[in-house]
């Protein structure tokens, strides 16, 4: 007991307490506002609904490839990488974006392929699969996800919340970009 009565060690003891205190405090509310841009990525009318639209509409577009004597392998990859990814929603936006932006360099070398080869067999089916990727993809630029965590990090990814946040395994949101 004489040693809880020394100064030093109880001055130690309350240090440690309101460190602990702090980070449990920030991991629970600050993370907690941190999951909800995350789940806004990740739910209805986010951008990773329009990024599975993309992936299986690339899969149709592989069948269409493949159909017109295309070397579609990379676009499967892609397609393939892309689903992974998007099934663990634990990853970042910013992964995520590498993916996609992969996927979509294989979606356009693709389409380009067949558009030259004139007109592709299932050329219906090639048009709507072009729309529905041009669609899903006008939907990602234009929503505000990326403003809106540009605006949550420009308040809150600062000092000495960013540490905090940090110390306390907070997984700060990302743009999609």
């Amino acid at each position: 007991m004489k040693f809880f009565k020394n100064r030093t060690v109880a001055l130690i003891l309350c240090l440690l307490i309101v460190v602990c205190a702090t980070l449990l405090n920030t991991h629970v509310k600050f993370g907690g506002l941190c999951r909800e841009l995350t789940d806004e990525f990740y739910g209805e009318g986010g951008i990773a609904p329009d990024l599975e639209i993309i992936q299986e509409q690339a899969k149709v577009l592989a069948a269409i490839g493949q159909a017109n004597g295309l070397d579609v392998s990379a676009l499967r990859t892609a397609t393939d990488n892309m689903q992974g990814m998007l099934s663990q929603r634990s990853v970042g936006a910013a992964e995520l974006y590498r993916y996609y932006d992969a996927l979509d360099r294989e979606v356009k070398t693709v389409s380009l392929q067949l558009v030259a080869k004139g007109c592709p067999v299932d050329a219906e089916r090639f048009t709507a699969c072009l729309s529905a990727i041009n669609t899903a993809q006008e939907r990602i630029r234009v929503s505000g996800y990326n403003a809106r965590v540009r605006d949550f990090l420009q308040e809150n990814d600062r000092f000495p919340t960013g540490l905090l946040a940090k110390l306390a395994g907070v997984s700060m949101p990302e743009e999609f970009a």
